[in-house]
């Protein structure tokens, strides 16, 4: 059953003139998945990017060439594609290039940006299911005014709230945090239909805070929202 609801939500993004994206780690069934919609296709070209060949195919891409290699197929799966140098810019130059192509790529950990060379590329942000563990654990049920620890509270109640409702109404969507070698960060990010959105999760509902630089230079077509106690129903509901 969850088979087939997975295979209908896929196809139903086909031919929206945008490349689809299929994360998670390994060894979940995303191949499995995309072999088995495509089992009785033969208009497509599956490509495994753990293959250095196909590496060297999009290390420095000439769409003419490309398109020729594509061979007018309509499908063109890149299996594990975050092996790709600069992958999602390649992608999205693939999609803008080739229109008549549904793009769809595989991997097991986010696609990194052209411009974030100066990004963590790996980082692990721990959160609790729910509060009242995590005050359980370290022994403390001061009330939230008189919390020195209400930021991280805050914080991790969004991000908690947040997943719950991405999962129940069935949102999908990529998310993650995002800080630099610098300590510069973004709470939260999140990544749907190639749109990218940044939130700042604040108590304080006066705190004024911009986009870091850093994050707007190397994402300019990024939303950027702050989360407070003021607005934090439509995220959460």
């Amino acid at each position: 059953m969850v088979k087939r609801f997975l295979e209908a939500k896929l196809k139903q993004k086909f031919n929206e003139g945008k490349a689809i994206i299929l994360m998670g780690a390994r060894q979940v069934g995303k191949t499995t998945l995309l072999k088995n919609i495509f089992e009785n296709e033969n208009d497509y070209i599956w490509l495994n990017a753990d293959e250095q060949d196909v590496i060297n195919l999009f290390e420095n891409p000439n769409f003419l060439r490309l398109k020729q290699f594509f061979r007018n197929k309509k499908f063109v799966i890149i299996d594990e594609a975050q092996r790709i140098p600069d992958v999602g810019l390649k992608l999205k130059l693939i999609t803008d290039e080739i229109p008549s192509i549904q793009l769809i790529a595989t991997g097991s950990s986010s696609f990194e940006s052209a411009n974030s060379v100066n990004e963590l590329k790996s980082s692990k942000k721990n959160y609790f299911y729910d509060n009242g563990i995590r005050n359980a654990l370290i022994a403390n049920f001061t009330i939230a005014e008189n919390r020195e620890d209400i930021g991280k509270l805050w914080e991790n109640f969004l991000v908690s709230e947040r997943i719950k409702k991405l999962n129940y109404q069935q949102l999908w969507k990529n998310y993650w945090f995002w800080r630099t070698k610098e300590q510069k960060e973004s709470d939260w990010l999140e990544e749907s239909d190639g749109k990218l959105e940044a939130f700042e999760f604040k108590w304080n509902a006066k705190a004024n805070l911009k986009v870091p630089k850093q994050f707007s230079g190397a994402y300019p077509e990024s939303d950027f929202k702050v989360i407070s106690q003021n607005n934090c129903e439509d995220f959460l509901l």
